[in-house]
């Protein structure tokens, strides 16, 4: 699907947006793409005139391709092409519904508008939403990247993996904060190099998939960025890894609280009630399972650590303690908020 994506975007000058768990299949570096449509809103969802959405459910995190995020179906044409006829038109009423599979359907569209019509050059407001997609991750990197602190700064954590990753690599985002600090400034080029979910369990999974991911693809790095509390739910796996001989390197970013519902409590109560943490090393758990462990306080530590994770031939576990402060807030959560807010009333 990823070829037949990108030559049909090039071919008639429309830009691409994915959802979270899509992020991969167009290049984010491509001219034409304007990124992941969650958390923050981008002009292109209001101003564009028709929608072509492939293998998604337009679900919530699309905000149901409905107002206030979307202009809506009253002056938004929408074409879906799903392989489950029962996700057309249940979310957001459809235009045109075609049934079948993403890949094939793609080469067939491609196919009948090269025969039908010459390729089309991107508008320029277009492009420049690409441009201003570009700039914004390069911004978020640049910004973080020289942060030096003790507790570490979330985004210089985001910011140094971003920098430190295999281009080839597999990445599992798992945790509240902590996926929206992943999200924010990864780049994804090639497709099946994301895994994350906000449907199947979402808290949690993010060891399993790593696990899976190792399995299925063992000729590339697999790393895991997750939050404490999401790591907490399955670390037990970690021995599971072990005695598996599994490879992986599980970036533990660990505020000792759960990270995005401390600002929420804040909010309602006025206070922090039942969201802390206690004081767990993880990497120290690690070695108990028979895993490697690194723990990391400083932001000049993060370099050598990861590059040891990486190095070792055992699972491994990098322990970075973060400001809290600093990860109650992370870019894009007002934004993320709102929609579930704007969702549930």
């Amino acid at each position: 699907m990823h070829r037949e994506l990108v030559e049909l975007a090039e071919h008639i000058g429309a830009v691409v947006m994915t959802t979270p768990g899509a992020r991969g299949i167009f290049p984010e570096d491509h001219p034409l793409s304007v990124g992941m449509g969650f958390p923050w809103g981008s002009p292109v969802h209001l101003q564009s005139d028709v929608i072509l959405a492939v293998g998604t459910q337009i679900g919530e995190t699309m905000q149901f391709l409905m107002p206030p995020g979307w202009a809506g179906p009253a002056s938004q044409k929408l074409i879906h092409l799903d392989a489950d006829a029962t996700n057309i038109g249940a979310n957001r009423p459809t235009d045109i519904g075609l049934v079948g599979d993403a890949k094939a359907g793609l080469a067939a569209l491609a196919d009948a508008l090269r025969a039908g019509t010459p390729p089309r050059q991107p508008v320029e407001a277009a492009s420049s939403y690409a441009r201003d997609y570009q700039l914004l991750k390069r911004g978020l990197v640049d910004n973080y990247g020289s942060v030096d602190s003790s507790p570490v700064h979330p985004g210089r954590l985001a910011a140094e993996l971003v920098t430190f990753l295999p281009e080839d690599a597999i990445v599992c985002v798992d945790g509240g904060n902590t996926g929206l600090w992943a999200h924010l400034s990864l780049t994804f080029r090639r497709p099946r190099s994301l895994l994350w979910t906000g449907h199947f369990g979402h808290l949690g999974t993010g060891l399993p998939y790593a696990i899976g991911a190792k399995l299925a693809r063992p000729d590339r790095p697999v790393f895991l960025f997750s939050g404490d509390g999401a790591f907490g739910f399955n670390l037990q796996e970690l021995e599971t890894a072990a005695r598996e001989n599994v490879k992986l390197v599980a970036v533990v970013n660990c505020d000792s609280a759960w990270g995005m519902e401390v600002i929420h409590m804040q909010k309602v109560a006025g206070t922090n009630i039942g969201v802390e943490l206690g004081p767990v090393r993880y990497d120290q758990v690690a070695k108990g399972l028979g895993c490697h462990g690194e723990y990391v306080e400083s932001s000049s530590d993060l370099r050598g650590a990861l590059e040891r994770a990486l190095a070792t031939d055992l699972p491994a576990v990098v322990h970075v303690a973060v400001d809290s402060e600093e990860n109650t807030n992370p870019p894009g959560l007002d934004d993320f908020t709102s929609m579930y807010a704007a969702e549930n009333t």
